[in-house]
């Protein structure tokens, strides 16, 4: 499956005419959940040649590519990524799925120091009120498709966020993209077990196929914390701290 991204990166390069400066992986993987059947999530960010964006109509240019699914003996792999451009003004805006993949423990490929760059303009420039309010919605979100689909990764869908909230409030800091990382930091000890036990039920079955119920200490515990409202730190942040022009220049040279 190595050969297989790496491949398709390099394809992707020929195509469109750019360079991927930075590919990881995405998802339940990275997370350090993935079931038997999870897809190769591939992210990256790539840019063009310099004459590229000389043009009077910036945002008439496409910055994204989605290079579809691919299915083999291997896995499903899918893979797509976004402009360097678009990548550093939602990197001006905290965007909490850019940051996932800067701190991914999976990276296929890095050019240079422009990941290194962009990793510490984000602990320069990104409010992390607005990204305790995106790990709130992906908690809401996921807690609200479990009443329809009540599986193991739907319910570690929601853990995950609320303990990327609870990492924002007591560290301060961006919190890391491992799931593990974020339970033996900020989870009650009393829980452990019962988080491992989700754990297990998700990475031992297909994506889809497992009804799965919570234990009573780990649904009060999501509940109270849903019941706390709204507490995001109030941190101070300068979006514009850090120039990213300039990092946008060397990467595009």
């Amino acid at each position: 499956m190595l050969r297989r991204i790496i491949a398709r990166l390099n394809g992707i390069e020929r195509q469109h005419g750019v360079r991927v400066l930075y590919a990881c992986e995405s998802g339940s993987r990275a997370w350090g959940m993935a079931s038997e059947d999870s897809d190769f999530d591939v992210r990256f960010i790539y840019a063009h040649e310099r004459e590229w964006y000389l043009t009077i109509n910036p945002d008439s240019k496409p910055d994204v590519i989605d290079a579809g699914i691919e299915e083999s003996s291997d896995g499903i792999l899918d893979c797509n990524g976004w402009d360097v451009r678009k990548s550093l003004k939602l990197l001006q805006k905290s965007n909490g799925g850019l940051l996932e993949w800067l701190n991914s423990p999976i990276v296929y490929k890095s050019e240079g120091s422009f990941a290194d760059d962009v990793r510490f303009a984000a602990t320069q420039i990104v409010s992390l009120t607005a990204l305790w309010h995106h790990y709130r919605h992906l908690r809401d979100n996921s807690l609200e498709l479990f009443l329809r689909r009540p599986t193991a990764k739907v319910w570690l869908y929601a853990l995950r966020p609320q303990l990327a909230m609870l990492w924002i409030e007591k560290k301060q800091t961006i919190p890391p993209m491992e799931f593990l990382a974020l339970v033996d930091s900020v989870c009650p000890k009393t829980l452990h077990v019962a988080v491992a036990a989700i754990l297990e039920a998700k990475r031992g079955h297909k994506e889809s196929d497992h009804v799965f119920a919570p234990e009573p200490a780990l649904e009060e515990f999501i509940n109270m914390e849903k019941a706390r409202g709204n507490i995001a730190p109030l941190v101070s942040f300068d979006k514009n701290a850090v120039d990213l022009d300039l990092i946008f220049r060397n990467a595009i040279k």
